[in-house]
């Protein structure tokens, strides 16, 4: 969140709470020392859930004293005479935090667990016990995943609460995937939400590792980053995956990523669920293309709230329409007539994002969309600002969109800063002041864009045109970096 933005165009989310006092906490930590450590106590206990955690993840995780050597002074009473100051050796922080472990045998307050690195753990296992002032824990130390480092660490029965865990190493390799599976998440009796990042393995040991992750139960929200895979993989990938679904009757939030150019179709997945225990998806991401759409995905998309998906065959919004399958907030990656024929019969409708490339311009359909989009009951269009440029060549598009009753926010993405962007944003903000008084209209970008934001800003509140003045108190500008949900509305 930039802080620069005034006032009455700032969009508050926890991303912005906790990044404004970290330096300040931070100081503390590097200056921590002798009794010091409970002036840590005394904020962590008033700030707790907001602040706690970030410094946690952030101060050095050193664990030796350091000598601070005293030093010589002249005497005033004498200009030869001189005294020499005692050394004073200083706790680090990380010695400190260790005396917050004293009487906690288990980690049952840790709610939340980021891991990017468990080198440092073989030498300081004891940084993972804190106070239970510490809600969940984020290591962001660099380095390679040890074998001997996670077999060292006991987390039987240290984590019974734990519900999150984002698994930032990479499972590269059989042993280190299978340990990983075995010594530790399966260990887990309150863990509800995992996110994991593969790398590619042959067909025996991505088989091996599916089966063996498939046997953990009770989530509710699963991400898999799937890395440079390759064709031969993707069928017995899915198949584990289905295996895992059908292991975790409630999930209900499922995100499938994967780098590069996939051959297969995610919406096979469904082939390997079985259609007698229907999943109860409430979130769905697949960020690959798909090549087909597959029957089998019917059952399980009968509960469906929000979809994220990239590409998909025509066919797909037909069968979701024939079966009486309208999702309330949807994102595509592209626009065409069979989602404009959807739209039409989605009344749900609440949220439409639209992640379009450059090879998709030529072949929007905006008429056919904004038409359906006026009998829908949509809150929120998102889109880039290559879409709306093409939008706003069109008269015609305005009417569309005046005539959309219940939209009250339309949120216009800047990827990247181009000379014409003050324009850009003038000519939004014109067009959306003669849209009414209800409707919001958020920029979002990088810093670049902000600048360029405040100045159209400061053109609306000085502007002797009502409908652009009013507009100032509807001017949002969220920085891309920001968390925050987009479906969130702030006249909710």
């Amino acid at each position: 969140m930039n802080l620069a933005t005034p006032r009455p165009m700032r969009q508050y989310s926890q991303y912005s709470l906790v990044k404004l006092p970290v330096e300040l906490l931070l100081q503390l930590g590097r200056q921590m020392g002798f009794g010091d450590i409970q002036n840590l106590r005394l904020v962590c206990k008033h700030l707790n859930d907001i602040f706690a955690p970030t410094v946690l993840s952030q101060i050095h995780l050193g664990d030796r004293s350091h000598v601070i050597r005293g030093r010589e002074h002249r005497l005033s009473s004498s200009w030869c005479g001189y005294y020499t100051t005692p050394d004073i050796t200083v706790t680090r922080p990380s010695a400190s935090l260790r005396d917050l472990a004293s009487g906690h045998e288990s980690l049952a307050f840790v709610k939340s667990l980021t891991v990017s690195s468990l080198e440092w753990l073989v030498y300081q296992p004891y940084l993972l016990k804190q106070t239970n002032l510490f809600q969940w824990l984020q290591f962001l130390k660099n380095g390679r995943f040890r074998r001997d480092g996670l077999v060292r660490i006991h987390w039987q029965g240290k984590l019974p609460n734990l519900e999150s865990v984002k698994w930032d190493i990479e499972l590269d390799g059989p042993n280190t995937s299978f340990l990983f599976l075995k010594v530790f998440i399966l260990l887990l009796p309150s863990l509800k939400e995992l996110h994991l990042s593969l790398k590619s393995f042959d067909n025996e040991y991505l088989n091996s590792f599916m089966d063996r992750l498939a046997r953990v139960s009770g989530l509710q929200t699963l991400t898999l980053h799937l890395r440079r895979s390759y064709t031969g993989s993707y069928e017995n990938y899915l198949q584990g995956l289905g295996r895992l679904i059908a292991n975790n009757p409630d999930l209900v939030n499922l995100r499938l990523v994967c780098d590069g150019k996939a051959t297969l179709s995610p919406l096979r997945l469904f082939h390997h669920v079985p259609a007698d225990h229907p999943a109860k998806f409430k979130k769905l991401l697949l960020d690959i293309d798909a090549t087909t759409s597959e029957l089998d995905m019917i059952p399980h998309l009968r509960s469906l709230q929000s979809l994220d998906i990239r590409r998909v065959p025509p066919n797909f919004w037909e069968a979701l329409a024939l079966n009486g399958i309208f999702i309330p907030f949807l994102t595509v990656g592209e626009v065409n007539g069979a989602l404009s024929e959807y739209l039409l019969l989605n009344t749900n409708l609440v949220s439409l994002t639209m992640l379009l490339g450059y090879q998709n311009l030529s072949h929007i359909g905006s008429h056919g969309l904004l038409r359906a989009l006026k009998n829908t009951n949509v809150v929120q269009i998102t889109t880039s600002q290559h879409h709306w440029a093409k939008w706003s060549e069109d008269a015609e598009i305005e009417v569309c969109l005046g005539q959309c009753a219940k939209l009250r926010k339309i949120t216009v993405i800047f990827e990247k800063a181009y000379s014409p962007v003050y324009n850009d944003i003038e000519a939004m903000a014109r067009t959306v002041s003669r849209l009414g008084d209800k409707i919001f209209l958020e920029i979002s970008g990088q810093d670049r864009i902000h600048r360029v934001f405040r100045t159209v800003f400061r053109k609306c509140r000085q502007s002797e045109d009502y409908l652009m003045k009013s507009l100032q108190q509807r001017l949002v500008f969220l920085d891309l970096q920001d968390e925050k949900s987009s479906s969130s509305f702030p006249w909710s």
